[in-house]
C-alpha cells in the first residue's frame, strides 16, 4: 500500500466511526472523529495532488464524502430536534412563570457540541472537498 492509501483507508475509518457516532447522537465522539479527520483531510490534501488520484482513489472518497453528508444531515435534524425542544421549553415556562426561561442544560450542551463539530449552518468546516 502507498502512503495515499494508508490515509485513504485511515479516512474510511474515521468516517464509518463518524457516521456510527452520529446515528448514536454521541456528539462528543463525533467532534473527536471531525478533528482526526480534518488531520488526515490536511495530510491528503499535501501529499497527494488531486491529479495523480487513481480512479480507485476517488470512488473511495466519493464515498467518504457520501457518508459524511449522511452524518451532517443528521446532526442538522438531531440539532433541529433540540432547538425545537428548547423553544418548546421556553415556551412553556414562560406561560407557567410569566418570567425569563432557562435553557435546559442537557439540551444546550447538546446544541453547543454539534455545532463545534459541524459549525453553523454554511459555515466551512475547514475540510478540503474533493470532487
Amino acid at each position: 500500500m502507498t502512503m495515499h492509501t494508508d490515509l485513504i483507508t485511515e479516512l474510511e475509518r474515521a468516517t464509518e466511526q463518524l457516521l456510527e457516532a452520529a446515528t448514536g447522537a454521541d456528539w462528543a465522539l463525533v467532534e473527536t472523529l471531525q478533528k482526526r479527520r480534518r488531520v488526515l483531510l490536511r495530510r491528503l490534501g499535501t501529499d497527494l495532488k488531486p491529479e495523480t488520484w487513481s480512479e480507485s482513489d476517488r470512488r473511495r472518497l466519493q464515498r467518504i464524502l457520501e457518508q459524511e453528508g449522511h452524518a451532517e444531515t443528521r446532526a442538522i435534524n438531531e440539532r433541529t430536534k433540540v432547538l425545537r425542544k428548547l423553544q418548546r421549553l421556553r415556551a412553556a415556562e414562560g406561560a407557567e412563570h410569566q418570567a425569563e426561561p432557562q435553557d435546559s442544560p442537557g439540551a444546550a450542551h447538546t446544541a453547543q457540541r454539534m455545532r463545534k463539530a459541524y459549525g453553523s449552518p454554511g459555515q466551512d468546516r475547514g475540510g478540503s472537498k474533493t470532487s
